[in-house]
């Protein structure tokens, strides 16, 4: 079960802070975050940073999406992570969602990509028919680094993200997700904190997907396109062949 809680800075007030989204600007601000943790007793662990290219699929309808389910490829040099995400289930800004993920190599993901990902549908998604096929592509510059409160085994996993789908800017994401022991309560503690100390933050229940798919139409389907063509069709035929037989009497 994944448990995380969203704090986002808008693409406008980013354009206030972070003049043209550098890199020692959002290092610094990352550096701010761990100060503060640190500050309250956690121990940093594992600081990392990561480019990440997260493909996602879904129906032309955007089924999965609609119904608050996901089905991502984290694409590798050589594997992949290939991840299902369930519809959160959480509340009060905590989302709490099924998660199950594991590794693929490229054969596989291709194999899979090619069948529309049927086999991980029917598994996970049985009520959903498919096949799948590309939603949108979001590329992420991530730092993140794990906090664990000294000597309790509670950690939590924080990270920063700065995303993009195409040409579009998807703001500075924090996200807070809970490790090992990690509760609930000790996210929304977290969060509640850095909102408070970095006042520029928001608390968030949108994801990253959401704020790219408000930029990109939804794909219609070639039945439906198959079905509004040939309707039309039969209109047109049918106007013709009045206007021919109207024009056949005045000749």
């Amino acid at each position: 079960m994944e448990v995380e809680a969203k704090l986002i800075l808008s693409p406008e007030t980013q354009a206030k802070l972070l003049v043209n989204t550098s890199d020692d600007q959002v290092d610094s601000l990352f550096y701010r975050l761990q100060n503060l943790l640190a500050f309250g007793g956690y121990e940093t662990s594992d600081s990392k940073r990561a480019s990440n290219c997260d493909r996602y699929y879904d129906t032309p309808s955007r089924a999965l999406f609609n119904s608050g389910n996901l089905l991502r490829v984290r694409e590798g040099v050589v594997d992949h992570l290939l991840t299902i995400k369930k519809k959160n289930v959480g509340g009060e800004g905590i989302m709490r969602r099924e998660e199950v993920e594991w590794t693929i190599s490229t054969k596989d993901y291709e194999k899979s990509k090619k069948q529309g990902f049927i086999g991980e549908l029917q598994k996970h998604f049985p009520s959903q028919s498919g096949p799948l096929s590309h939603l949108i592509t979001i590329q992420t510059d991530r730092r993140q680094a794990n906090f664990n409160i000294f000597r309790t085994g509670i950690s939590l996993k924080i990270s920063l993200d700065v995303s993009r789908s195409g040409g579009t800017a998807l703001g500075i994401e924090l996200e807070i997700e809970a490790n090992n022991s990690a509760s609930d309560s000790h996210v929304a503690i977290i969060r509640d904190v850095i909102a408070r100390v970095f006042p520029e933050f928001e608390p968030s229940d949108t994801s990253k997907l959401t704020r790219a798919l408000q930029n990109s139409p939804a794909k219609s389907s070639p039945q439906s396109w198959f079905k509004s063509h040939a309707f039309w069709a039969v209109i047109i035929g049918a106007l013709i062949t009045t206007a021919g037989t109207l024009l056949a009497k005045f000749i």
